[in-house]
């Protein structure tokens, strides 16, 4: 059987685009080496616990934000229900010298730290002016995404805040507008929903999410990530898509005349391979992987293209059962962000972020806060997350990852314990997820989640176009327009399943 569009893997970018392509008329065929769709959008099951593999909280769902339209139009809000966050993020050092929850709105936020700041308000009301105006120009982008030639012909003039900004990072920017350090950190302390150093981290990149987040709240998808996956891939099956799942795609075919791509071939566990052979292919998996999926000639094309970019860090995760709620142990907020009482400027961030598991900086979410479903009545399940690289956790034997696993794990609960005495005794159950389980699970070899590094010179337009330049080849994942994160996933897949529509017209 031929389709019109075959799609290698699950993953947000790959079930926007399915779903899209799917409602439009087109033969879809998704092929996935898991056995459940999502990739980073999925839970599992341990003990009596829904455990969230990858979602802390969604931005945005105000009414201009580009996924709203999308959502209406597939049916998401229908089926799907999204919980708003208590607040954007807490954050304290150990020896909580540093204090401050940022709320998830923007006067509030701004109106708290003016208070708490009162020699910054100048600094202050810039940045959060800045973040909100180039979030503005974002919108503006997608609204008249059919005139983007000329938006950007006329860049300074028609996005005057991204271009002032382009080449600007965070850390740079805080530098300029703002003295206090204690403020620095504020402002930059959520840098690993993004990336692992403020100073790297692109301003515009940055505040286009974390406006987002500040100006419609942040969410939390009911029951957890799978549920949106499922549903997108429920879209699929009733538009005529099929799905074949514990198959991992080896080959993309490549017709011998037009050097264009004409389908893939897959190995199943036992080991039989099957070719699905289409009109068009969407990678939804790292660029790298397409390298070992084509032949030498179209491998060396891709590489030339691509390897100019520079991969993003990778994360580590903790997946925790309580045995009860964690407000009786102090924990007031859904989303801490906890710091060693050592990193006392902007300047040492990035070398923190690499000293070691018992002084990184370390995000606590308590999803007891948001979602009670996750966890059995009277129980609470939680997640610490940090930021982490493929190289701390490869070349080990079995024997010495799952002691590795266990030692990080211990060395991350003791310094909980610290934070919030008392809570390392109800804890019942946990799960430890490293790059090298993210690369396991999604075949990047890099073990990241983000995709490339958003930093200036690859963000938005200046990233891979959906259509690669080997024919009918397609991205759609977070190494493409416009990034990572489960927004810039899903908005990716619209993109690319648009593109593709625009080609099928023409």
């Amino acid at each position: 059987m031929k389709y019109d569009i075959a799609i290698i893997g699950t993953g947000l970018g790959a079930l926007a685009s399915g779903a899209v392509l799917a409602k439009r008329g087109k033969k879809i065929l998704l092929v996935e080496q898991h056995s459940i769709p999502g990739g980073c959008a999925t839970t599992f099951k341990r003990g009596a616990f829904k455990m969230e593999v990858g979602l802390h909280e969604i931005d945005g769902l105000y009414q201009q934000d580009s996924k709203v339209a999308l959502f209406k139009n597939l049916g998401v809000f229908d089926n799907v229900k999204f919980l708003r966050a208590t607040e954007f993020y807490k954050v304290q050092s150990s020896d909580k010298k540093i204090e401050f929850t940022l709320k998830d709105d923007v006067l509030t936020a701004q109106k708290e730290l003016c208070e708490m700041f009162p020699a910054e308000k100048k600094g202050i009301k810039k940045f959060f002016s800045t973040i909100v105006k180039i979030r503005m120009e974002i919108n503006k982008i997608a609204k008249y995404a059919k005139y983007k030639k000329f938006l950007f012909a006329f860049f300074p003039i028609m996005l005057p805040n991204m271009s002032k900004n382009i080449t600007q990072t965070l850390g740079n920017f805080l530098d300029k507008h703002i003295k206090n350090e204690k403020l620095k950190i504020i402002l930059a302390a959520n840098t690993a929903y993004y990336h692992d150093n403020p100073r790297e981290l692109s301003m515009v990149w940055f505040a286009s999410a974390q406006a987002s987040y500040l100006i419609g709240g942040g969410y939390f998808i009911k029951g957890g990530s799978q549920n949106l996956s499922d549903y997108l891939a429920k879209v699929i099956k009733e538009n005529g898509g099929e799905f074949v799942y514990n198959s991992k795609v080896c080959e993309i075919i490549i017709d011998e005349k037009t050097r264009k791509a004409s389908g893939i071939k897959a190995k199943n566990k036992q080991g039989e391979t099957a070719e699905y052979y289409s009109e068009k292919v969407i990678a939804n998996c790292a660029i790298s992987s397409l390298y070992d999926m084509l032949p030498e000639k179209e491998s060396a094309i891709l590489r030339e293209k691509y390897d100019k970019f520079k991969s993003a860090c990778s994360l580590l995760s903790v997946y925790i059962g309580f045995s009860k709620p964690l407000d009786e142990v102090g924990v007031k907020a859904y989303s801490t962000i906890i710091l060693d009482e050592n990193l006392k400027t902007l300047e040492g961030f990035a070398a923190n972020v690499r000293s070691g598991y018992k002084t990184c900086p370390m995000v606590f979410v308590d999803y007891g806060k948001v979602d009670a479903s996750m966890a059995p009545e009277g129980k609470t399940f939680a997640s610490i997350c940090l930021t982490d690289y493929i190289e701390n956790w490869e070349n080990l034997s079995e024997e010495e990852y799952k002691n590795k696993k266990k030692e990080v794990a211990e060395i991350l609960l003791e310094r909980l314990e610290k934070e919030f005495p008392g809570i390392k005794d109800l804890v019942e159950i946990y799960e430890v997820g490293t790059p090298r389980t993210i690369k396991r699970y999604t075949g990047n070899k890099s073990g990241t989640v983000y995709g490339f590094a958003q930093i200036p010179g690859q963000m938005f337009f200046q990233r891979p176009i959906h259509k690669t330049p080997v024919g009918n080849l397609y991205i759609s994942s977070a190494y493409s327009v416009p990034g990572g994160g489960f927004t810039g996933t899903i908005l990716c897949g619209a993109m690319c399943a648009g593109a593709i529509i625009k080609e099928f017209k023409e």
